[in-house]
């Protein structure tokens, strides 16, 4: 561990230096509630979240903040009682693709589109003058009905979920 250094992005996201072996571990962290999630990766960035559904939060008072003009048409067509976790869901899986490009809030959270529900397939929808769609995956994570939780990969990746 004394070995280890660290280094910053210009907006802060912390990242190990090149290991000795010449590979680079890239790594994401996340919490929530009663809740951490960590996501770690050889040569590739990697950006995860996990939100506690809230039943505090004026979650319909975020929105305009929150999603693009048609997720929030999307959102607001649901069903009254399923909008609280597609808000949790949309919301989780827009900040993993934002600590994954390594950009966090600067990036406006209008400016791209994920899938919403839940039981839906992950899906990520970014504008063409933008990152190449092709270069990030979006992965759900499935930890219980009280969390949202999202992973965003640079390319295709295999994800395996521990519970300690």
């Amino acid at each position: 561990p004394a070995e280890l250094r660290f280094t910053y992005s210009a907006l802060g996201k912390p990242a190990l230096e090149t290991l000795a072996e010449g590979r680079r571990l890239c790594f994401n962290l996340a919490h929530s509630g009663e809740l951490a999630l960590f996501a770690l990766t050889w040569e590739r960035a990697i950006g995860v979240d996990v939100e506690q559904v809230r039943d505090t939060l004026p979650f319909l008072a975020l929105l305009e903040s929150v999603f693009a003009p048609r997720e929030r048409a999307l959102l607001l067509a649901l069903p009254e009682e399923e909008r609280r976790r597609a808000f949790f869901t949309g919301w989780a899986r827009k900040e993993a693709y934002l600590k994954a490009r390594g950009d966090g809030l600067s990036y406006p959270l209008d400016a791209f589109e994920v899938s919403l529900l839940p039981d839906e397939p992950p899906e990520l929808r970014l504008p063409a003058s933008e990152d190449a769609p092709a270069r990030w995956r979006l992965h759900a994570i499935n930890i219980g009905a009280e969390y949202a939780a999202a992973a965003v990969t640079e390319g295709p990746a295999t994800l395996r979920l521990f519970d300690m």
